[in-house]
């Protein structure tokens, strides 16, 4: 059964600059800051979003797609396969 953090700010690997404050009833809050720096401040551990990701699983670049194609021009025809007519202009006087 999932916990109460799974898939909140608390545990996404963006949740960063954290700091702890006890409010009057002792509870432990948690704000920190997004790496995204689309989030205004402060932002709470229990908040979510749709860009979470797991700490640890984060890279800086996003796996190469695994498509059939090899490049966005295969297919294509080369430009010099494309027909070229003249351009009518009017005779000259």
């Amino acid at each position: 059964m999932p916990d109460g953090t799974e898939r909140r700010c608390g545990s996404c690997a963006r949740f960063v600059r954290v700091i702890e404050t006890v409010d009057a009833n002792g509870e432990v809050k948690r704000a920190g800051e997004c790496l995204l720096g689309v989030w205004p401040s402060p932002l709470y551990s229990t908040s979510t979003c749709s860009q979470w990701v797991q700490r640890g699983a984060f890279k800086a670049r996003p796996e190469p797609r695994r498509s059939g194609r090899t490049s966005s021009t295969e297919g294509r025809r080369p430009a010099s396969a494309v027909h070229r007519f003249p351009i009518a202009t009017p005779a000259a006087r």
